[in-house]
């Protein structure tokens, strides 16, 4: 069996499975594309302000997920609300609109565009509280950007506390 993840490994070693030979190939990502591009010059592209603080999640289908964690989200972006320092991004919604200090973005699937929102962050906002081996969290640090996450599945094995990210509880 192949398993993305340490942590998928001790569940199939939990399961009926167990005693089966288990290899580990975490997830991949095209570092061609998912790399670290020029920051103030992507936010020109876009206008955004180089002093603004941009904290970007992704949330397809998050609202509706409650293992997505939207409801940490709403609390951050409801404390933060009137600070105009911080713009909240959120890549994935239906439309593209403004909601007090919150930009709505449709779901992006060219990966090129993708990685340009990511190099324009300076964290991403993970707040999963289920996952393996989430794409969006190697797709942002191969974009140079930190991720602040929970520590549950397969994430700690991908961000080294305070070094490329934070792991919370």
């Amino acid at each position: 069996l192949v398993v993305p993840s340490k942590w998928l490994g001790k569940r199939v070693k939990d399961s009926i499975l167990n005693g089966k030979l288990i290899d580990y190939i975490y997830n991949g990502i095209d570092t061609s594309i998912f790399r670290q591009l020029d920051k103030q010059a992507l936010r020109r592209k876009f206008h955004f302000n180089d002093s603004t603080k941009i904290i970007t999640f992704v949330a397809r289908g998050g609202k509706r997920d409650p293992r997505k964690g939207w409801k940490y989200i709403d609390q951050i972006t409801s404390a933060y609300k009137n600070d105009n320092s911080i713009l909240f991004l959120c890549i994935g919604g239906s439309e593209r609109k403004k909601d007090s200090n919150i930009l709505y973005i449709p779901n992006i699937s060219d990966k090129n565009i993708l990685a340009e929102y990511y190099s324009i962050s300076d964290i991403l906002l993970f707040t999963s509280k289920s996952d393996n081996c989430p794409m969006v969290v190697l797709e942002a640090m191969g974009c140079g950007v930190p991720v602040v996450a929970f520590k549950v599945g397969g994430i700690p094995e991908i961000i080294a506390h305070k070094q490329n990210g934070y792991m919370a509880k």
